[in-house]
């Protein structure tokens, strides 16, 4: 039984890789750089690459004064762009090494903390499955959220292990990765403090916590790493700090930003419809086991009350805040994973392990449960997941065809609005000597090459010009002007 055990072991520990490294890494650069928020990224970051001024994000080779968060993440970036070259998949690859640690970092704490090696590979198949976290956004694409996910992870399961097995350099992690997060996406970084407060209150250790001479070192630590950013930018950039304080220090909590404004249930709405469909009922329901073994003083109870309270108390928190945007949610699902992984640990418990006849019906449902789940939201996710519009169908176009059959004809792409994915690639493409033009107010004359989009301005080049039509999709057409319309 012990061999039969050790081999289900590793096979389901080879499995767990395998998924990991399936979902952080397969087809990495397949999607198109997105409009929100890589493409401001991605050239806050080809900027700083040519430029190789490092203290001052520029967009359009102005300082930055929308994209206000420290630039950890895009420092990553122009790292990973110098040592492998001006690439979509380049600018990911710090996202996915972000996810692929909090990954690890999820299960080494299950396996190695909590004592229990099936709840540490059932987190890693939920997370993986969560279409909350893998979506683009997060694990998929080159934003400041994978990397922020990761500190406050870290931050938050060091503290865990300070705080019941009394390590004090655990305690100096949790500051040092609560700042990195700081570093990363501001005040967002500390989000999950009042979680950590909570359940110090709730484990009466808030005493020992407060004399502890650590507690206050770390914090000056926590300051040094966090804050010395700000003030350099404000130096070179004067102004950043009013940015700073308008855009991140009540701006985004008490007031709704750029329209997004929704009711506080809407992210309990797009959790159960959308984000967490699957696994909202099982987390509900690991709840409940808690408060069933609540008089357990076992670790794995403690750990599991501890990661609950920060998934409910953040989720609280960002649902009572003003502007509301899909991805805020997403530092929930780690922790989220973790309690829906001990539901099923508590089920796989009594089904195989104390054969109680109650739980009898959950033995040919639960692995199936389990493979459905994973197979549906991989496949949806990871192969399903660019819905083409006017946006991705330009992208693909101007990367998989006009700059992949290095075409030297100058292109004029006429969309309107803020497009920054669209600039990303005419300056890309500049790099490989193609040119293209990505100017609305441009006077289209014979003989151009114009890329447009559904709508106004598809309209006007068909209705005023002789074209021959190149490509076209149901969202945008690429056409060479022949002469003008005898209208």
């Amino acid at each position: 039984m012990k061999y039969q055990e050790s081999v289900l072991r590793k096979l389901s520990l080879a499995g767990a890789i395998v998924l990991i490294l399936w979902v952080c890494w397969y087809n990495l650069g397949g999607l198109t750089i997105r409009l929100w928020d890589e493409s401001r990224m991605a050239i806050n970051a080809l900027e700083m690459y040519e430029s190789r001024h490092y203290w001052v994000t520029t967009f359009e080779h102005q300082p930055d004064l929308w994209n206000t968060k420290p630039p950890l993440m895009i420092w990553l970036q122009v790292l990973s762009l110098h040592i492998f070259g001006v690439h979509d998949w380049a600018l990911r690859i710090p996202a996915a090494l972000a996810a692929t640690v909090t990954f690890t970092a999820i299960f080494h704490f299950c396996y190695r903390r909590l004592k229990n090696f099936w709840l540490g590979i059932f987190s890693v198949v939920i997370l993986a499955t969560s279409v909350g976290y893998i979506r683009e956004h997060i694990t998929r694409t080159g934003d400041f959220d994978p990397l922020l996910i990761l500190w406050l992870v870290l931050a938050s399961l060091n503290f865990f292990i300070f705080l019941e097995h009394n390590r004090t350099r655990s305690l100096y992690a949790t500051f040092i990765f609560f700042g990195l997060a700081v570093c990363t996406k501001g005040i967002a970084g500390v989000m999950f403090a009042p979680g950590v407060l909570l359940y110090t209150i709730y484990r009466r250790q808030l005493k020992r916590v407060l004399i502890n001479p650590h507690t206050y070192m770390g914090l000056l630590l926590f300051l040094a790493i966090a804050l010395p950013y700000y003030f350099i930018r404000e130096h070179y950039n004067p102004g950043y700090l009013m940015a700073v304080r308008a855009n991140e220090l009540g701006g985004r909590f008490l007031k709704a930003i750029e329209g997004h404004n929704h009711p506080w249930y809407w992210y309990l709405n797009l959790v159960a419809t959308e984000l967490y469909v699957e696994w909202w009922p099982v987390f509900v329901l690991g709840l409940v086991f808690l408060w069933i073994e609540r008089r357990s003083d076992a670790l794995m109870n403690k750990g599991i009350s501890y990661v609950a309270i920060l998934a409910i108390s953040y989720f609280t928190i960002v649902s009572a805040a003003q502007t509301k945007l899909v991805w805020y949610v997403s530092p929930v699902f780690p922790f989220a994973a973790i309690v829906v992984a001990y539901a099923i640990c508590f089920i796989g418990r009594k089904v195989y392990v104390e054969r109680a006849k109650i739980w009898w019906i959950a033995q040919p449902v639960l692995p199936v449960l389990i493979l459905f789940v994973v197979g549906n939201n991989i496949y949806n996710e990871l192969y399903l997941a660019d819905r083409h519009n006017n946006l991705s169908d330009i992208n693909y176009y101007i990367r998989d065809k006009f700059m992949a059959e290095k075409d030297k004809r100058n292109m004029f792409v006429l969309v309107p609005g803020y497009q920054p994915h669209v600039w990303w690639y005419t300056r890309v493409a500049a790099k490989q000597g193609q040119k293209i033009v990505h100017d609305s107010s441009v006077k289209i004359k014979v003989g151009d090459r114009v890329l447009v989009s559904k709508g106004e301005y598809m309209d006007t080049v068909t209705s005023r010009y002789e074209v021959d039509t190149l490509y076209r999709t149901n969202f945008i057409g690429v056409f060479d002007i022949k002469c003008k319309k005898q209208l």
